[in-house]
Protein backbone atom coordinates (compact mmCIF):
# COMPACT_ATOMS: atom_id res chain seq x y z
CA UNK A 1 0.00 0.00 0.00
CA UNK A 2 1.32 3.43 -0.84
CA UNK A 3 1.00 6.17 1.71
CA UNK A 4 1.13 9.81 0.58
CA UNK A 5 4.25 11.67 1.65
CA UNK A 6 4.07 15.32 2.69
CA UNK A 7 5.24 17.64 -0.12
CA UNK A 8 7.83 19.28 2.12
CA UNK A 9 9.49 15.95 3.04
CA UNK A 10 13.25 15.80 2.51
CA UNK A 11 15.27 12.67 3.34
CA UNK A 12 18.11 13.26 5.80
CA UNK A 13 21.67 13.21 4.45
CA UNK A 14 22.52 10.87 7.32
CA UNK A 15 20.28 8.41 5.52
CA UNK A 16 22.68 8.13 2.56
CA UNK A 17 25.89 8.75 4.47
CA UNK A 18 28.52 11.44 4.03
CA UNK A 19 30.51 9.65 1.28
CA UNK A 20 27.45 9.04 -0.90
CA UNK A 21 26.25 12.56 -0.16
CA UNK A 22 29.49 13.96 -1.58
CA UNK A 23 30.19 11.47 -4.41
CA UNK A 24 26.60 10.43 -5.12
CA UNK A 25 26.58 11.69 -8.72
CA UNK A 26 30.09 10.52 -9.57
CA UNK A 27 30.22 8.06 -12.45
CA UNK A 28 33.69 6.97 -11.33
CA UNK A 29 32.38 6.15 -7.83
CA UNK A 30 29.56 4.16 -9.40
CA UNK A 31 32.03 2.18 -11.56
CA UNK A 32 34.28 1.47 -8.57
CA UNK A 33 31.29 0.24 -6.54
CA UNK A 34 30.22 -1.99 -9.45
CA UNK A 35 33.77 -3.36 -9.88
CA UNK A 36 33.85 -4.22 -6.18
CA UNK A 37 30.46 -5.90 -6.44
CA UNK A 38 28.93 -3.32 -4.08
CA UNK A 39 26.47 -1.57 -6.42
CA UNK A 40 23.55 -2.38 -4.14
CA UNK A 41 25.34 -0.67 -1.25
CA UNK A 42 26.18 2.38 -3.34
CA UNK A 43 23.10 3.05 -5.44
CA UNK A 44 20.05 4.25 -3.62
CA UNK A 45 16.90 3.61 -5.57
CA UNK A 46 15.26 6.51 -3.74
CA UNK A 47 12.79 4.31 -1.93
CA UNK A 48 12.13 4.66 1.71
CA UNK A 49 9.70 2.36 3.40
CA UNK A 50 7.93 3.77 6.40
CA UNK A 51 4.98 1.78 7.63
CA UNK A 52 2.20 4.17 8.56
CA UNK A 53 0.10 1.29 9.88
CA UNK A 54 -0.51 -2.38 9.35
CA UNK A 55 -4.15 -2.07 8.41
CA UNK A 56 -3.78 -2.15 4.63
CA UNK A 57 -6.27 -4.97 4.22
CA UNK A 58 -8.90 -3.32 6.39
CA UNK A 59 -8.42 0.05 4.68
CA UNK A 60 -8.60 -1.62 1.24
CA UNK A 61 -11.85 -3.34 2.20
CA UNK A 62 -13.33 -0.01 3.30
CA UNK A 63 -12.27 1.46 -0.06
CA UNK A 64 -14.00 -1.43 -1.88
CA UNK A 65 -17.22 -0.65 0.01
CA UNK A 66 -16.93 3.03 -0.96
CA UNK A 67 -16.24 2.10 -4.60
CA UNK A 68 -19.32 -0.08 -4.58
CA UNK A 69 -21.44 2.77 -3.21
CA UNK A 70 -20.05 5.07 -5.91
CA UNK A 71 -20.76 2.47 -8.60
CA UNK A 72 -24.36 2.03 -7.50
CA UNK A 73 -25.00 5.77 -7.18
CA UNK A 74 -23.35 6.76 -10.46
CA UNK A 75 -24.04 3.71 -12.60
CA UNK A 76 -20.30 3.42 -13.37
CA UNK A 77 -19.05 -0.13 -13.71
CA UNK A 78 -15.99 -0.74 -11.53
CA UNK A 79 -13.67 -3.68 -12.13
CA UNK A 80 -11.00 -4.61 -9.60
CA UNK A 81 -8.02 -6.14 -11.39
CA UNK A 82 -5.40 -8.06 -9.38
CA UNK A 83 -1.94 -7.73 -10.91
CA UNK A 84 0.88 -10.00 -9.72
CA UNK A 85 4.64 -9.69 -9.69
CA UNK A 86 6.88 -12.65 -10.47
CA UNK A 87 7.67 -12.79 -6.75
CA UNK A 88 3.99 -13.48 -6.08
CA UNK A 89 4.39 -16.61 -8.17
CA UNK A 90 7.86 -17.78 -7.17
CA UNK A 91 10.02 -17.86 -4.06
CA UNK A 92 13.65 -18.83 -3.56
CA UNK A 93 12.52 -22.46 -3.29
CA UNK A 94 10.42 -22.38 -6.44
CA UNK A 95 6.75 -22.24 -7.28
CA UNK A 96 4.42 -20.98 -4.59
CA UNK A 97 1.45 -23.07 -5.71
CA UNK A 98 -1.97 -21.93 -4.56
CA UNK A 99 -1.74 -18.39 -3.20
CA UNK A 100 -0.75 -19.01 0.40
CA UNK A 101 1.96 -16.46 1.10
CA UNK A 102 1.00 -13.51 3.28
CA UNK A 103 0.99 -11.03 0.39
CA UNK A 104 -1.17 -13.25 -1.80
CA UNK A 105 -3.48 -14.15 1.09
CA UNK A 106 -3.88 -10.42 1.76
CA UNK A 107 -4.62 -9.80 -1.91
CA UNK A 108 -7.21 -12.59 -1.94
CA UNK A 109 -8.81 -11.08 1.14
CA UNK A 110 -9.12 -7.70 -0.62
CA UNK A 111 -10.52 -9.43 -3.72
CA UNK A 112 -13.12 -11.13 -1.52
CA UNK A 113 -14.02 -7.76 -0.01
CA UNK A 114 -14.51 -6.40 -3.53
CA UNK A 115 -16.70 -9.36 -4.53
CA UNK A 116 -18.71 -9.11 -1.31
CA UNK A 117 -19.24 -5.41 -2.05
CA UNK A 118 -20.66 -6.35 -5.46
CA UNK A 119 -17.67 -5.32 -7.59
CA UNK A 120 -16.36 -7.36 -10.50
CA UNK A 121 -12.95 -8.91 -9.86
CA UNK A 122 -10.40 -10.28 -12.33
CA UNK A 123 -7.31 -12.02 -10.94
CA UNK A 124 -4.28 -12.47 -13.22
CA UNK A 125 -2.61 -15.14 -11.03
CA UNK A 126 -3.50 -18.25 -13.07
CA UNK A 127 -2.89 -16.63 -16.46
CA UNK A 128 0.59 -15.58 -15.36
CA UNK A 129 1.34 -18.86 -13.54
CA UNK A 130 0.70 -21.04 -16.59
CA UNK A 131 3.32 -19.11 -18.57
CA UNK A 132 6.09 -20.82 -16.61
CA UNK A 133 7.67 -23.92 -18.17
CA UNK A 134 9.36 -25.10 -14.97
CA UNK A 135 7.45 -24.07 -11.90
CA UNK A 136 10.42 -24.81 -9.63
CA UNK A 137 12.89 -22.66 -11.58
CA UNK A 138 13.31 -19.13 -10.23
CA UNK A 139 15.14 -18.32 -13.51
CA UNK A 140 12.38 -19.64 -15.78
CA UNK A 141 12.27 -17.71 -19.09
CA UNK A 142 8.72 -16.54 -18.33
CA UNK A 143 10.01 -14.56 -15.35
CA UNK A 144 12.45 -12.74 -17.63
CA UNK A 145 9.94 -12.46 -20.47
CA UNK A 146 6.99 -10.99 -18.59
CA UNK A 147 8.64 -8.89 -15.87
CA UNK A 148 11.39 -6.31 -16.05
CA UNK A 149 14.63 -7.41 -14.40
CA UNK A 150 14.73 -6.48 -10.71
CA UNK A 151 11.32 -4.86 -10.96
CA UNK A 152 7.72 -5.78 -10.21
CA UNK A 153 6.65 -4.09 -13.46
CA UNK A 154 5.69 -5.98 -16.60
CA UNK A 155 7.59 -5.93 -19.88
CA UNK A 156 5.63 -5.07 -23.05
CA UNK A 157 5.01 -8.82 -23.45
CA UNK A 158 3.70 -9.00 -19.88
CA UNK A 159 1.44 -6.01 -20.49
CA UNK A 160 0.13 -7.63 -23.68
CA UNK A 161 -0.64 -10.86 -21.81
CA UNK A 162 -2.57 -8.95 -19.16
CA UNK A 163 -4.39 -6.84 -21.78
CA UNK A 164 -5.43 -10.04 -23.60
CA UNK A 165 -6.79 -11.38 -20.31
CA UNK A 166 -8.84 -8.21 -19.79
CA UNK A 167 -10.23 -8.35 -23.34
CA UNK A 168 -11.08 -12.05 -23.04
CA UNK A 169 -12.74 -11.58 -19.64
CA UNK A 170 -14.54 -8.51 -20.93
CA UNK A 171 -16.03 -10.41 -23.83
CA UNK A 172 -17.06 -13.29 -21.54
CA UNK A 173 -18.74 -10.78 -19.25
CA UNK A 174 -20.32 -9.03 -22.24
CA UNK A 175 -18.51 -5.74 -21.89
CA UNK A 176 -18.72 -3.54 -24.96
CA UNK A 177 -15.25 -4.01 -26.44
CA UNK A 178 -14.64 -2.91 -30.03
CA UNK A 179 -13.13 -5.49 -32.40
CA UNK A 180 -9.61 -4.82 -33.70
Amino acid sequence: MNTPVPQDYQPAHVHIGLLRGILGYSYVAKLVAAALGRSDDWILDQREYIHAHRDGEAVSCLIMAKLSEFSQESGVRIIVFAMHTSDDLLTESGYVGPPTTTLLASGLSVQNCARNAGLEVIDSFEVLRIQFEDLTDINDPARKGFWLTSSPHHTPAGNELVADLLIREGRLREWKIPAN
